[in-house]
């Protein structure tokens, strides 16, 4: 009736509307060890999110104020003890933040004292309750997946995968299963902790079975020790490339001179390739027994011969002069095929002899 009367007469108006006090609430703060330092320093990201009520007051500054001490309030954030501010950009009245340090808490490992605060334009200050913030508090989520398998060879495939963090999650163990029947229970190399928020995972399988299927699935281990799995895929390894001998002969072309004597060698073999490709394939031939798959690349007893490939087949038609009485109607020799890849296959070593 006052309020009615006063302003009927002009004299000045009234609200009934109670003044609303600027406040902040915090959305999240969180924290998660990343690892040490030093020998005495652990080294940890804090981060979190705040909104802004200013009521209709102008915010010249907000922020978090992060300390050791339980204590934590708003007289902190004007006198500036006791505390590390983190003043941050206001957009559309959210404050976030994301420190890594070494020397967020000293006096109990793994914990912090964390409170959100702006400073109006009158300079007062505001701030949040204090929070309480630890690495044993897990908060977040663990979202894990099953990439395709990519180089897969007869022997060997690049498994992959991803891995999605949030919150302060933090996994103590990342990898794949992998077998050959669906539903895969052994681990293939198992990878040690990973504290961030997106990883692509990549990991060689080797000795694998040719012509074999293959069950994979990615997963990771929470520090609370809960499995996360991604989807189950597979995939079928190459069947094996080989390379087999059909006919050798060495036949004596008789003596040259006094000190030399001649051999014509040949011989074919057939390329078993599959689903590979081959970059040479020729013979190697030596007056030795001992030869050996690395003669084809580095040898000085023996000699290579690569040949045109036809319908994956190769043939070789070479004169031997024995100058120095090596070969006394015997000769040594394989087969071998490079791999476009870079994978050397060589067949058995045999004795051709023109007795």
């Amino acid at each position: 009736m006052i309020c009615f009367l006063t302003s009927l007469l002009g004299l000045y108006g009234c609200n009934l509307e109670p003044e609303v006090a600027p406040s902040i609430s915090v959305d999240y703060i969180l924290m998660k060890r990343l690892g040490m330092a030093s020998n005495y320093l652990d080294v940890y990201n804090l981060f979190g999110e705040a909104t802004l009520k200013p009521e209709g007051k102008n915010v010249i500054e907000a922020g978090f104020m992060y300390s050791d001490f339980y204590d934590l309030t708003v007289n902190n954030v004007t006198s500036g003890r006791n505390g590390i501010k983190i003043p941050c950009e206001i957009k559309d009245n959210k404050i976030s933040f994301n420190l890594e340090s070494d020397n967020i808490c000293t006096l109990t490992p793994g914990v912090t004292y964390c409170l959100a605060y702006m400073i109006l334009q009158d300079g007062s200050a505001v701030a949040s309750q204090t929070y309480r913030v630890s690495t044993g508090d897990v908060v977040g989520d663990i979202e894990i997946t099953t990439g395709p398998a990519e180089n897969i060879e007869y022997n060997q495939a690049t498994l992959t995968g991803q891995i999605e963090l949030s919150g302060n999650v933090t996994l103590k163990e990342y990898g794949f299963y992998l077998g050959t029947m669906p539903n895969p229970t052994s681990i293939l190399t198992p990878k040690a902790g990973f504290t961030g928020n997106k990883l692509d995972i990549a990991i060689i399988a080797d000795k694998l079975y040719p012509n074999t299927t293959y069950y994979y699935i990615a997963y990771g281990i929470d520090s609370k020790g809960n499995i996360v799995k991604g989807e189950e895929r597979s995939f079928t390894t190459k069947v094996e490339p080989f390379i087999s001998i059909d006919k050798l002969t060495l036949t004596d072309l008789g003596v040259i001179s006094s000190f030399s004597h001649r051999y014509n060698l040949k011989g074919t073999a057939t390329l078993h390739l599959g689903e590979n490709k081959v970059a040479e394939a020729g013979f190697l031939y030596s007056a030795s027994p001992s030869l050996k798959p690395s003669d084809v690349m580095y040898s000085n007893i023996a000699t290579r011969v690569p040949c045109e490939i036809v319908n994956d087949q190769i043939s070789m038609d070479v004169d031997i002069s024995d100058n120095n009485g090596y070969y006394y109607g015997t000769t040594y020799i394989l087969a071998y095929m490079i791999l476009e890849n870079g994978t050397l296959i060589v067949t058995d070593t045999q004795s051709v002899s023109s007795h």
